[in-house]
């Protein structure tokens, strides 16, 4: 009951929290049946409240053992479904205690459920795929072995952001193709390197959903590129997918690195944002005044939502950022908390405001209040794309950015 619960108010505030949610391979995901989901993890249980939103299976979550130590979270864990499991630098006596979780997660697995393990056993905030340890190897060969189980299909997760630390940006989340580990145990079962060799099959199949950006390309030229391709993605990439999309920027930056840093930097010097740039040239005059309009009036329907609803984002804003000394735990943690308190002020004003009026009316206002919070988030989220239309016209200039633009697009789809 608390994990529906929680999956309803934690999507909702994803909505909020984040300008676009895109989800990738659902498919892939089997309605039943025993389900081993790997993930990336760059921003702390961030990763695991969107996959247990954005896809239909009930999760169990392996999660960092030490956690289990707070009296006052354990029972929530517990009724959330989380799993501890210790690490080396947890003890040796915490260690131990890892077979009663593989025991655990081995009667799961058996009783046909879905569990969500992070292979690299560590969470840091980068934009690539670091080393998978073998904890998710043992975990899904000990389940076909320990177990009756005939088939756990193991499914690579990838969770893509730009700067989660912020609200108003992307993710992406992307769900890989299936692995029967029982064809697996088939081929591989006598092998002594078997998990070795499994764990190499989890990082190639990570590989494939972890849009990861290599150590010596600029973070900032890529997104700059990819959000030129994707914003013409139709009539430039022929509607490839972001894997493809991604691998054409890599590709781009390792051959014409310099050129196109020159390229963007001329590009963007009209703003600083390539996204307003996009935004000018992609959308007619007339668009452009409906996106404004559509803005001016998100900001005053969402204003009351903003202004009633303040206090309690400002204090989720100011703990993340001040209390949290893992950059990992800021972005979660503050949404964790801005749902927690707003929920808290819309149940108070169901208790205060009935004292004045009707029980519904004061529903109604409290939906309105969200629905206004909302809409101001819209407008937040909308502002750096369509500031042009706010500061100044770019017309004059558009012959010379076409033709930056036709010169990187040129360079970054060469072949």
């Amino acid at each position: 009951m608390l994990y529906k619960f929680f999956r309803i108010v934690v999507r909702w505030a994803f909505r909020f929290y984040f300008r676009r949610i895109t989800v990738i391979g659902k498919e892939h995901i089997p309605y039943r049946g025993a389900v081993l989901m790997l993930c990336n993890h760059p921003s702390s249980f961030l990763e695991a409240m969107l996959l247990a939103c954005f896809q239909h299976r009930t999760l169990h979550f392996l999660v960092r053992g030490d956690m289990f130590e707070k009296n006052w979270l354990r029972p929530i864990l517990k009724w959330t479904y989380q799993i501890p499991i210790y690490r080396k630098k947890d003890g040796f006596e915490k260690l131990r205690s890892n077979k009663s979780t593989f025991e655990f997660s081995y009667d799961k697995l058996a009783e046909k459920r879905a569990i969500l393990i992070f292979p690299e056993a560590s969470t840091e905030m980068v934009r690539y795929l670091r080393p998978l340890q073998k904890g998710a190897a043992r975990l899904a060969i000990g389940a076909i072995e320990e177990r009756p189980l005939d088939e756990l299909i193991v499914i690579p997760c990838g969770v893509n952001f730009r700067n989660v630390l912020h609200a108003g940006e992307d993710a992406l989340v992307i769900f890989g193709k299936g692995i029967s580990i029982a064809a697996f145990m088939a081929q591989n079962g006598d092998a002594s390197d078997r998990l070795d060799r499994l764990t190499s099959v989890f990082a190639e199949a990570m590989e494939e959903v972890v849009l990861s950006i290599p150590a010596e390309v600029d973070p900032v030229l890529y997104d700059g590129l990819t959000d030129i391709l994707s914003s013409g993605s139709k009539e430039v990439m022929g509607g490839a997918g972001a894997r493809q999309l991604h691998d054409r920027v890599i590709k781009a930056l390792r051959l014409h690195g310099d050129r196109l840093s020159d390229l963007l930097l001329d590009y963007s010097r009209h703003s600083g944002q390539v996204r307003s740039i996009e935004y000018h040239l992609q959308f007619s005059v007339w668009e452009r005044l409906l996106g404004m309009s559509k803005l001016i009036l998100s900001f005053f329907m969402g204003l009351p939502g903003a202004l009633f609803y303040l206090i309690p984002l400002l204090i989720a804003r100011w703990f993340s950022f001040t209390r949290i000394r893992s950059v990992e735990f800021i972005p979660p943690v503050r949404l964790a908390i801005s749902a927690v308190v707003i929920l808290l002020q819309v149940l108070i004003a169901l208790f205060i405001l009935p004292r004045f009026m009707a029980f519904h009316t004061a529903l109604f206002l409290v939906i309105l209040s969200l629905i206004s919070l909302y809409l101001f988030a819209n407008f937040i989220q909308s502002v750096p794309e369509k500031k042009h239309s706010f500061k100044r016209d770019l017309s004059r200039e558009k012959k010379v950015l076409r033709g930056l633009r036709q010169e990187i697009v040129r360079l970054t789809l060469a072949d």
